[in-house]
């Protein structure tokens, strides 16, 4: 059986069975509010602040003497960062990530330039912070689960993808159906001598079926829940190392927390907007992590077209400029 005939199959009976019902995470992180990617080349640009987290200054302040506290800085450092996405035929997704010293931009202000040919390798061999940012942004962006799928599987021992979370014996069911309606399509005369898995001649079988095919395709997500925040409801998904809330509606993520203690990172997204009159993503990002402070202002998004200029091309391309600038290479959870 095809593959990705079947995976098709799947999302689709997903969808309808579960539509009026409690979604999965991995429905949740498909970002269905958003429209569907076309072009095959995405480009992100944002202002990047960092500084010191609220706690790490409380703490460093509460551990000073008097005279001391007014020397305690919270100074900011600016970045300007530009993402291009692609994804290829074979679904993997392509990532260069350029950063700048000012908001222009200017080829003399690079100072660091990243090139992954497969983003789910920044998933699981990178640090938390830079794995989740990736996979939650690919989810924003691209409107892909997998990216979220591969870093719960990867750090969670709850979680439970779509596949999981499938009723096998209904799968298995509609499997043995592709395969009679393939064979019957080359030849239907054979419809009359051979068996139909979904109507079958024994009446125990027949009513086997039809209770078979009352039960849902996929099972609830236990991790997935409906929560009320004083007049409004939100979806929550909560497992052993996440946590995030969704607006009921238009399942628009609104924050997400991660670690096995106090979910010690952070997200918060806010400002939703079309940034090209069709695709949406919030133009604030901030993150916490233990030490540092990091506010996104995201400037724009563009769907365009990569033509024939190759990713691994346009890298060496940014590659060659950093070379000529000849900039000592920042400390920032990007590039760590």
């Amino acid at each position: 059986m095809n593959k990705k005939y079947l995976l098709a199959l799947v999302f689709i009976l997903t969808l309808k069975t579960s539509l009026g019902s409690i979604p999965t995470t991995e429905e949740l992180f498909r970002n269905g509010n958003n429209a569907e990617v076309s072009a095959n080349l995405i480009m992100i640009k944002f202002n990047l602040t960092e500084k010191s987290s609220e706690y790490l200054l409380e703490k460093q302040i509460s551990e000073l003497p008097e005279e001391e506290i007014s020397k305690v800085s919270n100074d900011e450092k600016n970045y300007y960062v530009k993402l291009l996405f692609s994804e290829d035929e074979d679904k993997r997704v392509h990532l260069i990530q350029a950063i700048y010293l000012n908001s222009t931009m200017s080829e003399d202000s690079l100072v660091s330039v990243r090139y992954y040919s497969n983003l789910k390798d920044i998933v699981k061999r990178s640090k938390k912070v830079l794995g989740l940012f990736y996979a939650t942004l690919s989810s924003l962006v691209l409107n892909r689960s997998d990216e979220i799928n591969d870093f719960l599987k990867f750090n969670s021992k709850k979680y439970k993808s779509n596949t999981e979370l499938l009723d096998r014996e209904r799968l298995d069911l509609y499997k043995r159906y592709k395969r009679y309606l393939s064979i019957i399509k080359e030849d239907s005369s054979l419809g009359e001598t051979l068996n139909n898995p979904m109507k079958p001649t024994d009446d125990t079988k027949r009513e086997y079926i039809k209770n078979l095919n009352k039960k849902p395709l996929v099972k609830r997500d236990p991790f997935v829940f409906l929560v009320k925040n004083q007049k409004q409801f939100f979806w929550k998904v909560e497992n052993d190392v996440l946590s995030a809330v969704f607006e009921l509606k238009t399942r628009r993520l609104e924050s997400l927390g991660y670690g096995l203690i106090d979910k010690n990172i952070k997200l918060s997204f806010d400002q939703y907007m079309l940034f090209d009159g069709t695709h949406e993503l919030p133009k604030a990002i901030k993150i916490n992590i233990p030490s540092t402070f990091y506010e996104i202002r995201v400037t724009s998004l563009s769907h365009l077209l990569l033509r024939n200029k190759k990713m691994p091309k346009r890298y060496l391309e940014y590659k060659k400029i950093l070379e000529n600038n000849k900039k000592e290479e920042i400390s920032l959870f990007l590039v760590n």
